[in-house]
């Protein structure tokens, strides 16, 4: 009897840490430049993880982004209104940026360069995050690249339209990094991306994000079981240790009479 309760003890103790293990911090990031000289257009790109440190979960576990663009009508040097039809996510070597064709009374209208800017209309760049079942919410995002055209361009930062954060650059190696600015995500959320005036052109590079993961089922399964275990056995050693004690005390009281 003792040596199953020593068992389900190591297996008990075996299901806390593992629980431990898989219940930690993890930092996962996200690399969005491709070799791609020509970049490549969606009108929505589905965005993976690129590394999970340290590999608690998979890459296909972390949570995924879905990639959009957004760019408004306007009128073009203010007097020659532009209807933007098609907006598209563009995917190259400075990372994610945004595309866009339309029409005006002249005829078809178009920017075709692959970064956000404002040149026109002022661009948005919309990451949705799902796929949240493996880590806690809310996570800490960290945008850790910002490939910028000049070094004077502002990147303007949006969570769920709002505004959370405006980076002012200053000229240096490319990409940049935003440091000092984290931001809580949940599952559903909308992280924007934009410029703040008509000369901003950049592209997003990378983001980083930092997390708890959530233990597995069998993890959960096999921390239940050694409690439940352990309970069950205790309970059993106690009754047999009273009835062992009734037992010598009716001998006991039999030898005495």
């Amino acid at each position: 009897m003792n040596s199953i309760l020593r068992v389900l003890v190591v297996v008990f103790i075996f299901g806390l840490s593992s629980t431990a293990a898989r219940a930690g911090s993890i930092i996962i990031d996200y690399d969005f430049s491709t070799n791609d000289l020509i970049p490549n257009v969606f009108s929505s790109l589905n965005l993976f993880a690129t590394s999970v440190t340290p590999s608690d979960i998979s890459l296909a576990q972390a949570p995924m982004i879905t990639a959009t663009a957004s760019v408004p009508n306007f009128s073009l040097a203010g007097i020659l209104p532009v209807q933007t039809t098609n907006d598209y996510v563009a995917q190259g070597l400075g990372g994610l940026g945004v595309t866009w064709s339309g029409s005006s009374a002249l005829g078809p209208i178009s920017d075709t360069s692959p970064e956000i800017d404002g040149l026109g209309p002022f661009e948005t760049l919309n990451l949705a995050w799902s796929n949240f079942a493996f880590v806690k919410s809310p996570v800490a995002l960290r945008i850790v690249g910002v490939t910028l055209i000049q070094g004077n361009d502002d990147v303007r930062i949006l969570l769920n339209g709002s505004i959370v954060g405006t980076y002012n650059p200053t000229d240096g190696l490319l990409p940049q990094y935003i440091t000092g600015l984290d931001i809580p995500i949940v599952e559903g959320d909308v992280l924007g991306f934009t410029v703040a005036g008509s000369n901003d052109d950049f592209g997003l590079y990378g983001l980083r994000i930092e997390a708890q993961t959530i233990p597995e089922p069998g993890t959960w399964f096999l921390m239940i079981a050694g409690a439940l275990g352990l309970l069950v056995m205790m309970s059993r050693l106690r009754r047999h240790d009273a009835m062992r004690v009734v037992r010598v005390r009716s001998k006991s009281s039999a030898r005495t009479a």
